[in-house]
């Protein structure tokens, strides 16, 4: 239970990142590839997007999380885990350099 929770809480910790971080059109409400791929449509973020292509390599981690966390030694969960606090990093330290506007437009602060 407890790899469920530190899993989930995770998730979370991403999600209140990215939204916190950036105001657009609409909040990113999962990881899921195709959570992924609707946010960044609808906020103008395309495929190629520095901030698309880590939340779809933070959404593989977690995606190996849930696969690894019933193992006796889960070392490629905790390997992911700390795969997914180092993407979040990266995903904040883009956050002062741009913003989306209620337009889906980025722009520089």
């Amino acid at each position: 239970m407890t790899e469920f929770s530190s899993r989930v809480e995770v998730q979370r910790q991403l999600l209140k990142i990215v939204n916190d971080g950036l105001r657009g059109r609409e909040e990113l409400f999962a990881m899921s590839a195709q959570a992924i791929r609707r946010w960044g449509s609808v906020n103008g973020f395309g495929e190629d997007s520095p901030i698309v292509s880590l939340l779809y390599s933070a959404s593989k981690s977690i995606f190996v999380m849930a696969q690894h966390s019933e193992e006796p030694i889960a070392g490629e969960y905790l390997l992911s885990r700390a795969q997914v606090s180092a993407i979040g990093d990266k995903i904040r330290s883009l956050m002062p350099s741009q913003q989306v506007t209620q337009l889906g437009v980025t722009e520089a602060f």
